[in-house]
């Protein structure tokens, strides 16, 4: 059985969208992208407008559709076909080390996690040159 990850970063400087359609995760940044979804239903959620309509911007993970959730910044959701789990990251340490060493990290971290037969994306809210 095949685990799918899903995480954001802690500034929020993407959304992230999910539901499940028919035992499947379906996720988006974009919630107009949900629209060419055979089979997704996409039922206004009353509680999710009133809070877009009243506040300009959703709580917890609540959208204006229903059975569609928005991941937070800073969290993580896994999803194994049958279960969904949503988890805060936090880091359990200050970054050490100089601003070449922290730039060094997440290119060291792809060159080494890469494979071959498997698809790599990274986003992040900071750019890096390659």
């Amino acid at each position: 059985m095949r685990t799918a990850f899903m995480a954001t970063d802690k500034a929020g400087a993407r959304n992230l969208y999910w539901t499940l359609c028919d035992g499947s995760l379906i996720f988006t940044s974009q919630l107009t992208s949900l629209l060419a979804v055979r089979g997704l239903s996409l039922a206004l959620d009353d509680l999710g407008v009133a809070e877009f309509l009243t506040l300009g911007y959703p709580t917890g993970d609540l959208t204006l559709f229903k059975d569609v959730h928005i991941l937070r910044p800073g969290r993580l959701l896994t999803y194994d076909g049958r279960n969904t789990r949503r988890l805060m990251f936090t880091e359990s340490r200050r970054a050490r080390g100089s601003a070449r060493a922290l730039d060094e990290r997440p290119r060291r971290n792809c060159t080494t996690g890469w494979r071959p037969h498997r698809r790599c994306t990274t986003a992040a809210s900071v750019g890096w040159t390659y």
